[in-house]
């Protein structure tokens, strides 16, 4: 008997990059986005200490006669047959609204519950709705630094991205440290 199925591991990055470029979408039947931030920053948790999150179910329909969507906070559809998420619509939301900074909620790194070997303790990941970010600021890196909290969207530009987050930040506090003359 011939497989008719078979598993291949893709990475985050490249589900996410198909959602944002419409390769990836839902057929109209699957319900509504639904799950509460606490459970987006558990599989954050999951995800940043490299645990396996699930398996996804990802169909690729050779008729043009189903009626699909754009994930929640993904733009719109404009490709023809992209690939249908039927199972893990639920995570692919969530961290594609994480690290996108997309939906109602933003998520950052506490960096003080991240040291030594701790990996990564209960409330490592906090979220915030989008209103108290901006109420308290937090969507300046200089807010950010102070508080010691890392936004989740900029980890979708890897290493470099922390490392121009960290030199911009450490080029202002050395401006404000030096006397004016």
């Amino acid at each position: 008997m011939a497989r008719r199925f078979n598993t291949h591991p893709i990475h985050i990055e490249s589900l996410l990059g198909d959602i944002d470029d419409g390769n990836l979408a839902l057929p109209e039947f699957q319900r509504d986005f639904v799950w509460e931030p606490a459970a987006s920053a558990e599989l954050l948790v999951s995800l940043l200490q490299d645990f396996p999150a699930g398996s996804l179910l990802i169909w690729t329909p050779q008729e043009e006669s189903i009626r699909m969507r754009a994930f929640s906070g993904a733009p719109p559809l404009y490709k023809a047959n992209p690939k249908l998420a039927l199972d893990g619509q639920q995570r692919l939301t969530s961290i594609f609204q994480a690290f996108y900074g997309k939906g109602e909620h933003r998520y950052f790194l506490d960096l003080t519950k991240l040291r030594g070997d701790v990996g990564f303790p209960d409330g490592a990941v906090m979220v915030r709705t989008v209103e108290s970010v901006a109420k308290d600021h937090l969507d300046s890196t200089d807010m950010q630094f102070q508080r010691l909290l890392f936004p989740v969207e900029r980890l979708r530009s890897g290493f470099e991205g922390y490392l121009n987050l960290v030199s911009r930040a450490a080029h202002e506090w050395l401006a404000r440290l030096r006397p004016n003359h």
